[in-house]
């Protein structure tokens, strides 16, 4: 999860910070395991929304 986290935050930093912290977290290793699917669907969310252009 780390990888793909690091991987999409290149290119969607301030999405996937913004996800991060809408469970309470700054980091990925302080989700709980229960916070897993639903973070990884936000993610899946943020890749399909395409390139950021800011």
């Amino acid at each position: 999860m780390s990888a793909r986290v690091n991987t999409l935050a290149k290119t969607h930093r301030a999405q996937v910070v913004a996800a991060l912290q809408g469970y309470g977290a700054k980091r990925t290793p302080e989700l709980k395991p229960e916070q897993y699917a639903p973070f990884m669907a936000d993610l899946d969310a943020i890749e399909s929304a395409g390139p950021q252009t800011a």
